[in-house]
């Protein structure tokens, strides 16, 4: 019976997920869903196999998979979170090398994207992280640029106090006199 076998396949996989091998894991949903398209766990096999690809960032594998199928596909909408989700993830695992290839491609292929302005920040932050501060200086420029926004406040601080330790003091009185326009927080007596 199709049935049992792809919930077998599913099952093994889910094992080998839950014990840390994703590979294996991966082979047994992509033999679900190449297989027993037909059953009920074909669905089941592409959300495992979402979540399988995004735990080691590489969703663009996953998303060429996904092409591939008749039948199945994503929004694009729906790849501009997966790809964004799948940063965000790695970020909050402190794993900023992944995190910042994972951002940096959500900024380029979703320059409108729902969560560019996220995206661009966690960038910028795992930027830091990886010792990289003329790319996340860009980045944080790159948030001022587009206008105001929930990181406004925490591009101008970081922007001004990187320009006033660089002694480049006309440009860090230039954010400092943008952060008293749009300062929200009780952050600004930290800062004077």
């Amino acid at each position: 019976d199709d049935d049992f076998l792809a919930e077998s396949y599913l099952s093994k996989g889910m094992i080998d997920f839950n014990i840390g091998n994703i590979d294996p894991a991966i082979e047994q949903f992509l033999f679900v869903v190449n297989n027993y398209q037909h059953t009920k766990y074909f669905k089941q096999a592409i959300s495992a196999l979402q979540v399988a690809y995004a735990s080691i960032a590489q969703i663009d594998e996953y998303l060429l998979i996904i092409e591939s199928l008749p039948n199945v596909s994503l929004s694009n909408s729906e790849q501009d979170s997966l790809i964004y989700n799948t940063g965000f993830m790695k970020f909050s695992e402190e794993d900023y090398p992944v995190a910042h290839s994972t951002f940096d491609k959500y900024i380029s292929r979703f320059q409108d994207g729902v969560f560019i302005n996220e995206a661009t920040y966690y960038n910028a932050l795992s930027l830091l992280m990886i010792g990289d501060t003329a790319q996340a200086i860009l980045n944080y420029e790159r948030l001022l640029e587009v206008g105001p926004s929930s990181f406004e406040e925490e591009s101008l601080v970081f922007l001004a106090r990187k320009s006033y330790n660089e002694e480049n003091y006309q440009k860090s009185n230039m954010y400092y006199i943008r952060i008293l326009e749009v300062a929200t927080s009780n952050s600004i007596n930290v800062i004077f």
